[in-house]
């Protein structure tokens, strides 16, 4: 790993970098989806993994002066209350803050510290989140990007060069204070220019250097000389700069997404593509703050549930979420699924199989699909089994017992109907607010239909097109698949016929009761109001207007949608 001296996209020393800042590169390396917008084949483009660019502003600048009249979406990660670069000319992120977001305002917080506390007293663990990522992120350092932690050391080396105040660190000194600096840095990166720091990077940088903690005593005065490279200018300086915002994207993806996410997870819906598992549940308040936020500053952003990269689609994580809404009888499943684990399985691994099986529900080639995922899960977690070096014989035993559960009906560990129930309603909930809130809803292939999957190559099976076909042709509602399909369809013709009340509309969230939400869209005289209340029914005559949703004869209404003309 060390032995590395090319760009790579994150670890994966296959795919090598490009200067894509060059002008001769980018037309080169462009020259094909110029020629698909140029010839009307592609009609917009999503930049993905645009944190990993030596300088993605100028990048996406660049792109819209060729293609002016394109729209551009960017995938990018927002942590926290972070927000897209406002001088981005794109119409947004592809949209994983906005799943987030979906899925803690749809969990019930009350529900969540049940369950939170049962995972403790059965696995025993009690490190805060934040120090499970913080060993997380120092292991990819050492390990996966050791490459990238030498080459940045040789860069400290440069600037320093010409300090005597550095006389007396040596390189051991300036790698721990990179540790300790990556480690502590709390986004995935900066977008300092050369001979440019605005000043929420500058802040940012600050925070991190005070925040950080190097585990060797002399490191401590290297952090502070690294953050004040991090803030000055000079050739030297700004190489170093460049480069450590590309590795910090690649720290924190690998350190978040593909090792802490498989170390800690009491309820695994909140382990999600820009989520953390200790975000916690949203209130309909927040939940509607965040909303009229996003229409102020991304009012095109795609709005996704699932991707190809999603750890769980929408489906199965609605199934997880369900969860907080019965904690009761989820708590009782889990805990008969975890006790029926052969001991060397280990309590907290066994959670995380009985989870993983939970979201895939009954059905057939479960066994495999599920043993697949499991081999791919703990080596993700690289605590006692890794992709370069499995522990051939601790996997068979955790995949045997996976196959197991996975073979056997989900009511052998307990009652499951309560949760499935509100699951469905979940399901339905997670459609009608990604199409009706601020945003683009993004459709992920064989969603329109009940999709239960796991992270890739789960997730990217086969979809049987010839029955989604049939079920636009008939679509009915007897089954959830049926009223999926059917509420994508009357959700999407809506935005058809009314494109300025989505676009433009304004947006507000409130709730009557715990486990009630209304979501309210208006512009003009048009309103269009979505009614939640999972698990059991909307309040009759809760609004007034045109029924959307749910179809004439429906005995149940946890979801409905009516539209307003004043």
């Amino acid at each position: 790993m060390d032995a590395i001296s090319h760009r790579r996209f994150f670890n994966i020393t296959g795919l090598i970098g490009v200067r894509v800042e060059d002008a001769a590169v980018f037309e080169a390396t462009h020259a094909l989806i110029f020629d698909l917008v140029d010839s009307g084949i592609a009609t917009g483009l999503r930049v993905d993994h645009v944190d990993g660019l030596a300088d993605p502003g100028t990048y996406l600048r660049r792109l819209r002066d060729r293609l002016p009249d394109t729209p551009v979406w960017v995938e990018k990660i927002l942590t926290g209350d972070e927000a897209m670069p406002g001088e981005w000319p794109t119409e947004g992120t592809t949209g994983y803050e906005a799943a987030r977001q979906i899925g803690r305002v749809l969990t019930r917080p009350e529900g969540l510290t049940g369950i939170d506390t049962l995972y403790r007293d059965i696995t025993g663990r009690t490190a805060p989140f934040h120090d499970v990522l913080a060993d997380a992120r120092r292991q990819i350092l050492l390990n996966e990007l050791s490459a990238e932690l030498w080459s940045l050391g040789a860069m400290v080396r440069e600037v320093a060069d010409s300090d005597p105040a550095w006389a007396e660190l040596g390189p051991e000194a300036i790698r721990e204070a990179l540790i300790a600096f990556l480690s502590a840095f709390p986004r995935y990166r900066t977008y300092a220019t050369e001979g440019q720091i605005g000043a929420e990077d500058r802040r940012l940088i600050e925070e991190t250097v005070a925040a950080a903690r190097p585990a060797t005593l002399p490191a401590q005065g290297a952090v502070e000389r690294l953050g004040q490279m991090l803030l000055s200018y000079g050739p030297a300086a700004d190489r170093l700069r460049q480069r450590i915002q590309q590795v910090t994207g690649a720290a924190a993806a690998k350190s978040l997404e593909d090792t802490a996410f498989y170390r800690e997870f009491p309820l695994l819906s909140l382990n999600e593509v820009g989520g953390e598992p200790d975000d916690g549940a949203l209130s309909p308040a927040e939940f509607g703050a965040w909303l009229s936020d996003r229409l102020d500053r991304q009012p095109a952003a795609m709005t996704l549930s699932s991707s190809h990269d999603t750890k769980r689609s929408e489906d199965s994580r609605a199934r997880l979420i369900a969860g907080s809404w019965a904690p009761d009888a989820f708590s009782s499943w889990i805990r008969s699924a975890v006790a029926s684990a052969p001991e060397a399985v280990g309590a907290n691994t066994a959670w995380y199989i009985a989870q993983s099986r939970f979201a895939l529900a009954d059905g057939c080639d479960l066994p495999d699909r599920l043993a697949d995922h499991v081999t791919k899960a703990l080596r993700e977690g690289k605590e006692r089994t890794f992709h370069i070096a499995p522990d051939d014989e601790w996997e068979s035993i955790c995949t045997g017992w996976a196959r197991e559960i996975a073979a056997r009906p989900l009511t052998d560990f307990g009652p499951v109907d309560e949760i499935e129930g509100i699951a469905a309603d979940l399901s339905l909930a997670q459609v009608a607010i990604k199409c009706l809130m601020p945003g683009i809803p993004d459709i992920y292939r064989g969603t329109e239909r009940v999709m239960l999957a796991l992270t890739d190559p789960d997730n990217r099976r086969a979809v049987d097109f010839d029955a989604l076909a049939g079920m636009l042709d008939d679509p009915g509602t007897a089954t959830l698949d049926a009223r999926k399909v059917a509420l994508t369809r009357q959700l999407l013709h809506l935005r058809r016929d009314h494109p300025d009340l989505f676009a433009r509309g304004a947006v507000a969230v409130t709730s009557d009761a715990p486990g009630t939400m209304r979501l309210i869209r208006s512009h003009g005289t048009l309103r269009v109001v979505l009614d939640l209340a999972p698990g059991s029914d909307v309040a009759p005559g809760h609004a007034e207007g045109d029924v959307i949703w749910p179809p004439e004869g429906e005995e149940r209404t946890p979801v409905r949608i009516t539209l307003a003309q004043d």
